[in-house]
């Protein structure tokens, strides 16, 4: 009872702020103007994008409304200490301010190009060797015209492990459903320079389209223009950032195993102890996450353009589609591999801090299991890891079959639809925590345990059953 408390009063704290309020009725006035606003300036600013890539949009139009945008900016900031960008510049007395921080840096070419080995998503980052499928526009001499390539080659810079791109096709042919906003599925060429004067010149962008159809814009562009189509990329790859590689493959990966970790080994099974730790508060920020963020008609939904059942359909589809994801192929070393990273030319920060922080994991991870294990017959002989392995692979991909049946046929009411939306995401990430379909393993499954383990078990799936039932009232 006291946790479903926390739990209400963590998710409802700006409400339950209001009250201290004088005048609660102004307060709620003003959150709900400061939304009106969020979603005004969202809408500005994707529809400014839309018709500066497009070529639709005068000076004069442009002026006014990026004068509207920064009225709508300044009105939701508010006025006092700590809320200028000077004060937050001024914390840094010891470390020092990341360029990035600096006025009107983050435009800058090399800032855009830095973001693709050292921001916030360096997973999408591919090696490419011929430029004429992906852009055949490009040329030698508009190649030559970017400032750093002036006496450069794409032939040259391909043969020396030289070009990399970026491309979101999971964001390709999703209708404009909403008023206003756009869905681009950009692509982006970068290279890297001969020579460096400085370490934010290791990759700069070339060439970006925003999507088919659109024409192609370079560095040479028209400023507002090239700005525009970088704002398209930055968007799109936050999105994809946020979806499928934080939601997906962190928290609702994760709690596959969290769920098999529980059902399947004994409290003082080696690998349980090695695990439990990684799983602190893993179920139920997934389900806070589900009913709140990934829902119709949230915040969320209002400023992204993509519709939010395409979002929830994609975070699952990221990890249950053999198409996108195989969890052999994601260890750090064979990902960066398989994208052709792996070249001393380009300076990647992500690709070698990753290597060395999963080298020492692995160093360690293995260290500790082989004081446990000694030969692939204590690995077979050990029916909880066993059970364990079926409860991750063989169970959920039944339940994802199941699920995938079920949803085939058959309209649905608008609220049963969106309760099958969630079901769509739980079933790969939660669907061991599905109980009712599902049984603990009976104790003649495990024969062999160690004494007392089996009752263990037991007390374990028991107390998990109850926990996953109270989550999901």
């Amino acid at each position: 009872m006291a946790r479903r408390t926390l739990l209400r009063h963590y998710w409802r704290r700006p409400q339950q702020s209001c009250r201290h309020k004088k005048n609660s009725d102004v307060v709620s006035l003003k959150a709900e103007d400061d939304k009106t606003a969020l979603r005004d300036l969202a809408l500005g600013a994707n529809k400014l994008i839309c018709r500066i890539t497009a070529g639709e949009a005068s000076q004069k139009d442009i002026d006014h409304t990026i004068e509207s945008l920064g009225n709508i900016v300044n009105d939701l900031i508010p006025s006092g200490p700590g809320n200028h960008f000077d004060d937050y510049k001024a914390m840094y007395k010891t470390l020092e301010l990341d360029v990035v921080c600096e006025h009107d840096q983050f435009l800058t070419d090399e800032i855009f190009g830095w973001y693709r080995i050292g921001g916030a998503n360096c997973m999408r980052l591919m090696k490419i060797t011929d430029t004429s499928t992906k852009f055949p526009q490009l040329t030698d001499q508009i190649f030559r015209s970017i400032k750093c390539f002036e006496n450069d080659s794409l032939h040259a810079a391909a043969a020396t492990n030289r070009l990399y791109y970026v491309e979101y096709p999971e964001f390709h042919g999703i209708p404009d459903t909403k008023p206003g906003m756009y869905v681009y599925s950009p692509l982006a060429l970068f290279a890297v320079p001969r020579e460096r004067k400085s370490i934010r010149e290791s990759l700069l962008p070339i060439a970006i389209h925003c999507k088919p159809g659109l024409p192609m814009f370079t560095p040479n562009s028209d400023n507002l223009a090239w700005i525009a189509a970088k704002s398209t990329v930055q968007t799109t790859d936050a999105l994809t950032q946020t979806v499928m590689y934080h939601l997906g493959r962190c928290h609702l990966l994760i709690e596959v195993f969290n769920c098999a970790t529980h059902r399947a080994l004994a409290e003082n099974h080696p690998l349980y102890k090695l695990l439990l730790v990684h799983f602190a508060g893993t179920a139920l920020m997934n389900y806070a996450a589900t009913k709140t963020l990934i829902q119709d008609g949230n915040q969320i939904d209002e400023i992204t353009s993509p519709p939010m059942e395409y979002l929830r359909q994609l975070a699952a589809k990221c990890i249950n589609s053999p198409d996108m994801f195989n969890f052999n192929k994601w260890m750090v070393d064979n990902e960066l591999a398989g994208r052709e990273v792996m070249s001393e030319n380009l300076m990647y920060p992500y690709r070698d801090d990753a290597l060395r922080i999963w080298n020492a994991i692995m160093s360690w991870a293995r260290s500790y299991i082989s004081a446990y294990y000694s030969s692939d017959a204590d690995v077979e002989h050990d029916h909880e890891l066993q059970q364990w392995c079926f409860e991750i692979h063989d169970r959920s991909m039944e339940i994802c079959q199941a699920s995938e049946t079920r949803t085939a046929g058959g309209s649905r009411r608008r609220d049963a639809r969106a309760n099958s939306d969630n079901d769509n995401i739980h079933r790969v990430s939660a669907a061991l925590g599905r109980r009712t379909s599902l049984r603990v393993p009976s104790c003649s499954t495990h024969q062999r345990c160690r004494s007392g383990d089996t009752h263990r078990l037991w007390t374990v799936s028991n107390r998990t059953r109850a926990w996953v039932k109270w989550c999901r009232r």
